[in-house]
């Protein structure tokens, strides 16, 4: 179920022919989550996916698949994908997936510090940051948030992650911070309105 696709590589001479795909993962899709658990960058920001294994992550697709189909406003899990034409189904023999976003229950510690049970997260592995792939994916994944039903996008985003507060920016987020609504030693509060 792709949901976005576009050409968007014209000026990265590395990835000129690529297209970015963004996609709902299929259960059978687990192995292509694993090189994201392993990125050492986003297992910085996720602790829970530093030791993960092969079977944690078919657990985890697993769980974020039923979750999907399961709820009237899911928790969602979207791979972003580079693949090298437009396809009818994207998998690991024709793309290549670099990044996630999603919506998901907050932590225990992040619900404390917002107040908010579900938040949006990202990650992508390392080797394709800096190139406006996140902030375009993002993008991308708003109207489809927006089609399921999501009117409101909280992000917590730790105080040392500038990189994810300037997407989150770019993509038209606010910091509640800066208004003097939330304090947080932890970090700042991103949030989007949907229109």
């Amino acid at each position: 179920m792709d949901f976005s696709i576009q050409n968007i590589f014209k000026k990265d001479k590395q990835l000129k022919n690529f297209f970015l795909v963004i996609t709902a993962p299929e259960k059978s899709e687990f192995t292509e989550y694993l090189p994201i658990t392993q990125d050492t960058e986003i297992r910085n920001e996720f602790a829970f996916l530093r030791n993960f294994t092969l079977e944690d992550c078919k657990n985890h697709i697993e769980w974020w698949v039923d979750e999907t189909r399961n709820k009237a406003t899911p928790n969602l899990l979207f791979y972003i994908r580079i693949s090298y034409e437009p396809a009818k189904i994207y998998n690991e023999k024709n793309s290549r997936v670099i990044g996630f976003i999603c919506i998901s229950p907050a932590s225990p510690g992040d619900f404390a510090y917002t107040g908010y049970y579900n938040l949006l997260n990202f990650g992508i592995i390392s080797e394709f940051k800096n190139r406006g792939i996140m902030t375009t994916s993002l993008k991308m994944s708003i109207e489809r948030f927006r089609e399921l039903g999501y009117n409101l996008l909280p992000s917590f985003v730790k105080h040392d992650n500038l990189a994810s507060m300037r997407v989150l920016e770019k993509c038209g987020f606010y910091n509640l911070n800066e208004q003097g609504t939330i304090l947080s030693l932890m970090g700042k509060l991103y949030i989007f309105k949907l229109k």
